[in-house]
């Protein structure tokens, strides 16, 4: 992606301060790591392994897009406690 497909992307998340997004130097920094995050995430294919043997805390926001039963989705992962705060 261009640069400004990522900064509108980021802006789209909602998870950057505006300040971040419109400071050029910091940008020149972040770019290549949001973009090597992208090209991450954007390849990783789920794969199941059973329940981990620990316990998971999920923590989401309360305006976040995901919600809570898409997080919940997380509860067949736990082998362990679990818990979700919002």
């Amino acid at each position: 992606k261009a640069d400004a497909e990522l900064v509108a992307a980021l802006r789209d998340y909602r998870g950057t301060p505006e300040v971040v997004l419109n400071d050029p130097s910091l940008m020149q920094m972040l770019l290549p790591v949001v973009r090597a995050d992208f090209l991450v995430t954007g390849s990783y294919r789920y794969q199941a392994h059973g329940p981990l043997e620990a316990a998971l805390h999920l923590f989401g926001g309360r305006e976040d897009s995901l919600r809570s039963a898409e997080l919940l989705g997380w509860l067949h992962e736990a082998g362990g406690d679990f818990t979700l705060d919002l």
